[in-house]
């Protein structure tokens, strides 16, 4: 028996390419890339504010305030 497709993940997918398609539809290549690169620099942006822990330990040590249960 083959497994079911998500349909609300499939719509929802669908939806977002519609989407991008109604934004873009009338942009020459030069304004293509100049919204992608719009697009990828607020990503960045927001990627930034996340603090990326390395480790588990840097986890713990950040989340506990340096203080380890023995």
């Amino acid at each position: 028996m083959k497994p079911k497709k998500n349909t609300d993940s499939l719509q929802e997918l669908h939806a977002i390419r519609e989407q991008n398609y109604k934004e873009t539809k009338n942009m020459s290549p030069s304004e293509y890339i100049s919204y992608i690169r719009k697009k990828a620099s607020k990503v960045s942006k927001s990627l930034k504010k996340l603090r990326v822990i390395s480790s588990p330990d840097d986890f713990y040590t950040n989340t506990t305030k340096g203080k380890r249960a023995s």
